[in-house]
């Protein structure tokens, strides 16, 4: 697959990135303070419209990067979902990512990535 533009594929990847982070403490902030334990209402407010714009432009930069297919975007997102999560995961809930079958995972996503990427 021939790259169309590495300024929209990299604004496209981190658009995703940005919008996995924020998507991770949507899910967790419960987790992570006692504050949000019961905000299920405002945490969805304040969160659902940033996630949602950040991967719809990412996936529009990405697909304009790549000038390809919704499925490279498709795995593009995933990849980088798993690239962000075991470090937030560790950070802020105190779960290791170093097992065999997480690292294993957070390998393959970063081939998935790059296969997207490079391959024909």
């Amino acid at each position: 697959m021939k790259i169309n533009s590495s300024a929209d594929l990299l604004i496209g990847m981190l658009l995703f990135a940005f919008a996995q982070i924020l998507g991770f403490f949507q899910m967790n902030l419960r987790y992570i303070h006692p504050w949000w334990e019961d905000k299920g209402i405002l945490t969805t407010l304040l969160f659902a419209i940033p996630v949602g714009g950040l991967f719809y432009y990412g996936w529009g930069h990405v697909m304009s990067g790549l000038n390809s297919s919704a499925w490279s975007a498709r795995f593009i997102g995933f990849g980088i979902s798993y690239l962000v999560f075991p470090f937030l995961t560790y950070f802020y809930l105190n779960e290791s990512f170093f097992s065999f079958k997480t690292l294993s995972c957070f390998v393959l996503s970063l081939f998935i990535v790059l296969i997207q990427i490079y391959a024909e």
